[in-house]
């Protein structure tokens, strides 16, 4: 401590009345009272600009912010890290980020000695909001930039209108060598003396010698029973999203026809936006009608009498591939010569879609005539399979996939190749045959196969892919295909089959991470890292304690007087 320090104290407060007391606290001790200011901090901040090489606080807990969430979200909209609260905004219900933030906001930088501060938080900012949250952003910042010193955390019953623990953040930007990259954490819960008469809930205090136990545990920067030492990385998270294949039926029956009249795409045909020409507009409702009536036609075509069994399902009707089913109705509506926009076409599949665990897997590479830009046919992601996993910054994302994610999920077949690539290919035909052919629109060229459209395997059917190859060029396609073609293409292909070594039996994962989606999160679970396991009582000790409680209950049972024996026939005397 320097002996010739001047401190001098300054600070602000909305409540009337904890400003009138501060102020005469401050007139008491020989302090400026001018340096004690009224009002909302956030909004009307009479220290802006100045800085400071102390500060505490004990903002109060859980309050909303509703009343300043204007002027708060303009200015961190319009001035992002230049301003107070540039790291993220907290829920609307619990502003005590906020204070901490407007605290830090006043630290002087470190060339001019930096600054520590103090504030007592309850649980909530520890770790509440999930990865990207304001809460979370502002940890992330905070302890990205190694100001997080430690936090201590304070025995319950401290304070007069609530019970609950609290903890003491101390964040600063002059750490000592021996701490950077670190964050130390103290339980001071069990350092408290209990209260001769307790106040409302405060029922305990911590006094000088309890003060100077968790001073020396701070001071000693050792792990113990009561301290613990963690690299900044250790809290921070990335919230993977992990996806699976979707997998969906198509049928037109009448439940499935109800669901696509009532879809917003369907309804809106019969509408017309046109307000003041009334003319137009009934031509526009008229056409949509009509596009309506021609639709409904042409899906009726397509319905369970008219479609054939899908391969592997009893079940006529039901086509187990979507390509294959937009195949379909793409020539069910050419038939009746009706062009369907994009939107509409999408919304009528999926109003006759169910998901099917057996049907094929959804790519991105729909039905020829409706090919997506940069489609390369990677499975589509079924939103309801969708999940999030945390996984620590130290641990590898892929690692922990494979141990904990991919033993739960079944695999999928290798991908097959997408349109535009050149390929060979092989099926595996009813008769054991196998039929060779060179494509570059893999994905058409099935969907043909399997309508019977190719001579060779229409009387061959049912067919299944088992083996292809991808080539820069066709040329290079066309010289394999012409060897599969040969006795020893032949040869090699059938030892290939009966081991089981063609591309088809290579599997690829049935989940994967969707990187885009990756968030950074921080939270800091107090609890868990200082929990102690209290192995429950022997079954024994619980056995003798619940025979000597049936005793007890038998012996207080027998000092009871007998029933009268024919309450009845008192009754009748009386």
């Amino acid at each position: 401590m320097n002996p010739d320090a001047r401190l001098e104290a300054f600070g602000q407060d909305y409540n009337d009345q904890s400003f009138a007391v501060c102020g005469s606290d401050m007139m008491i001790k020989g302090q400026n009272i001018d340096h004690i200011a009224f009002g909302d901090s956030f909004t009307n901040d009479h220290f802006a600009g100045k800085q400071f090489d102390y500060m505490l606080a004990n903002p109060p807990f859980g309050v909303e912010w509703k009343p300043e969430a204007d002027f708060i979200k303009r200015e961190h909209e319009e001035q992002g890290f230049g301003c107070r609260f540039g790291a993220g905004l907290p829920r609307i219900n619990d502003g005590s980020l906020l204070f901490l933030l407007h605290m830090i906001s006043k630290m002087k930088s470190p060339e001019e000695g930096g600054t520590r501060l103090a504030i007592v938080f309850n649980g909530s900012p520890l770790f509440t909001g999930a990865a990207g949250s304001g809460e979370s952003e502002i940890r992330r910042w905070i302890i990205e930039n190694d100001w997080l010193e430690a936090i201590v955390a304070l025995p319950d019953q401290l304070f007069y209108n609530t019970g609950i623990y609290t903890y003491l953040w101390i964040i600063t930007n002059r750490k000592e060598p021996g701490r950077k990259g670190k964050i130390q954490l103290v339980d001071g819960t069990a350092f408290f003396k209990k209260m001769r008469k307790s106040l409302g809930n405060k029922r305990h205090e911590v006094c000088d010698d309890q003060r100077d136990d968790i001073t020396r545990l701070y001071g000693a920067l050792e792990d113990g029973e009561h301290v613990r030492l963690f690299d900044n990385e250790d809290f921070g998270y990335r919230r993977i999203t992990v996806e699976r294949p979707l997998r969906l039926n198509f049928a037109v029956d009448k439940e499935r026809i109800a669901r696509l009249q009532a879809t917003k795409a369907f309804i809106r045909l019969a509408f017309s936006k046109k307000r003041k020409n009334s003319k137009a507009a009934q031509a526009e409702i008229a056409e949509g009608l009509r596009l309506q009536k021609a639709i409904l036609s042409a899906l009726d075509g397509l319905a369970p009498k008219g479609l054939p069994a899908a391969q592997g399902t009893a079940q006529a009707g039901v086509i187990k591939n979507r390509d294959e089913f937009a195949g379909m109705m793409k020539g069910a509506f050419k038939e009746v010569k009706i062009k369907v926009p994009a939107a509409l076409f999408k919304a009528i599949l999926i109003a006759l879609a169910e998901r099917d665990e057996t049907a094929d897997i959804c790519t991105d590479l729909p039905a020829p005539g409706l090919r997506q830009a940069g489609a390369k046919g990677n499975p589509d992601p079924d939103p309801e399979l969708r999940d999030y996993e945390n996984v620590p910054l130290k641990e590898d994302v892929d690692e922990y996939m494979k141990r904990e994610v991919l033993p739960h999920v079944p695999d999928l077949p290798a991908a097959m190749p997408c349109s535009g690539e050149h390929c060979i290919y092989v099926l595996k035909c009813a008769d054991g045959s196998f039929y060779k052919g060179q494509t570059n629109d893999f994905p058409k060229r099935l969907v043909e196969h399997k309508r019977g459209e190719v001579s060779w395997t229409s009387k061959n059917l049912p067919i299944k892919p088992i083996h292809w190859e991808s080539f820069k060029s066709r040329e290079e396609a066309v010289r394999r295909e012409k060897y599969l073609k040969s006795g020893k293409g032949r040869e090699w292909l059938k030892k290939q089959y009966d081991e089981k070594k063609l591309k088809s039996f290579e599997r690829q994962t049935g989940a994967w991470i969707d990187h885009s989606k990756t968030k950074i999160g921080y939270e800091i679970n107090f609890n868990r890292y200082f929990y102690k396991y209290t192995p429950p009582r022997p079954l024994d000790e619980i056995e003798a304690d619940l025979k000597k409680i049936e005793k007890d209950i038998a012996d207080m049972l027998a000092y009871l007087p007998a029933p009268h024996s024919d309450l009845s026939a008192v009754q009748d005397e009386a």
